[in-house]
């Protein structure tokens, strides 16, 4: 119950179990123990709290981001899953863009006044995309509207707010075949067919879920200027060998029955 909890994504409730089974489990996974005091509480289908939103604190944007992208090699490794790998690749791609966004508001109070709205709503991945890769403006408007016009990372409902967003690299064209830029920019065939994945009903190949968490692990290390190998936080479950060895378990079953093979 505890590992299934965190692999669904539920911190505040895995952490809860775990003090049950503290002794047995060694390191939690690190999106449990930094994550799980301020996180969506469920009961049923009710939710008693809303955390703050990542995208402003960047040490916990980058636990769960890098949390998330273990499960997605699991999702592909393992359970062969590859329509949820895609998915969850495709929004977590919005999470790191969000990330970069929000980190460009210098002025904090708008910088809250941003995250509280992100609570709610969140902008379409398209409109933060352009924005990032416009080379000819270096000043863009969030909000509903600027004047007469929609702002160019349109969030409705919320007054106009100025921020200066550098030019970013097209880092996709390093790391990824299927997307690189062609007769469409690699960014949006990868939304495209992030949304095809969630509205189409055909079969998803694997190689199209490998290249989704190549994109969005290359989106990943750009934003943290290092490789992910570098971050040294804890994302995997203990083998059944660590288990059977805390559980003395080795006591009574054979060697092949307490392998990891």
């Amino acid at each position: 119950d505890f590992y299934n909890s965190w692999n669904q994504g539920d911190f505040y409730y895995a952490k809860n179990k775990a003090g049950q089974i503290r002794a047995l489990l060694g390191e939690l996974p690190s999106a449990i123990e930094k994550l799980s005091d301020d996180w969506y509480r469920f009961s049923g289908s009710t939710n008693s709290h809303t955390p703050t939103p990542l995208y402003g604190d960047n040490e916990r944007l980058t636990i769960y981001v890098y949390d998330e992208i273990k499960r997605i090699e699991r999702l592909i490794k393992y359970n062969e899953d590859y329509r949820s790998a895609f998915l969850r690749a495709g929004g977590l791609n919005e999470v790191i863009m969000l990330g970069r966004l929000v980190q460009l508001v210098e002025d904090q109070t708008e910088k809250c006044r941003l995250l509280n709205k992100l609570k709610d709503k969140t902008p379409n991945a398209e409109d933060v995309f352009k924005a990032f890769l416009n080379e000819s403006q270096n000043i863009f408007t969030i909000g509903e509207k600027d004047g007469n016009k929609r702002c160019d990372i349109y969030l409705p409902g919320f007054n106009k707010m100025n921020v200066s967003i550098p030019t970013m690299k097209r880092w996709w064209n390093d790391k990824s075949t299927m997307f690189k830029d062609t007769e469409k920019q690699g960014y949006r065939k990868f939304l495209d067919i992030r949304n095809d994945v969630a509205h189409k009903n055909y079969p998803i190949p694997r190689e199209w879920a490998e290249e989704g968490l190549k994109f969005v692990k290359a989106n990943f290390e750009d934003y943290l200027k290092h490789p992910l190998e570098d971050l040294k936080y804890c994302a995997e479950a203990l083998s059944w060998s660590e288990l059977c060895n805390i559980c003395e378990a080795n006591k009574f079953l054979t060697p092949n029955l307490r392998s990891d093979g």
